[in-house]
């Protein structure tokens, strides 16, 4: 038997962003970033098992910058995967880096 790898990539471009934590609401961009998830598995004693395992979000993207009209924020951390932000109007893509491990088991005889 032999290990799979599955690389799940995305690229999400620029695109608009309103923000309503003011009286008016403002028309802000979100950056651009990418996101990447890894899944290795293999399938063991006649196929009976699977165990997995793999990472999430690998480049980590949480809070991406948004530029705009009173709504500019700074980079923190920069990873060149999108420009991070720490910024409270910041909006929030993602969790962050998550790890896992699986295992599955086959009932079914064919």
């Amino acid at each position: 038997n032999t290990a799979s790898l599955s690389v799940f990539y995305k690229y999400y471009g620029q695109y608009p962003y309103y923000n309503y934590s003011t009286d008016v609401p403002q028309l802000l961009t979100m950056d651009n970033f990418q996101n990447m998830d890894m899944t290795i598995s293999k399938k063991i004693f006649k196929n009976f098992i699977t165990i997995s395992a793999g990472a999430k979000n690998i480049f980590d993207n949480k809070e991406i910058k948004i530029t705009g009209s009173g709504g500019a924020t700074a980079p923190v951390s920069g990873s060149g995967h999108g420009t991070q932000s720490s910024d409270a109007n910041s909006p929030l893509v993602g969790y962050g880096r998550t790890f896992f491990v699986s295992m599955k088991v086959n009932f079914y005889k064919y």
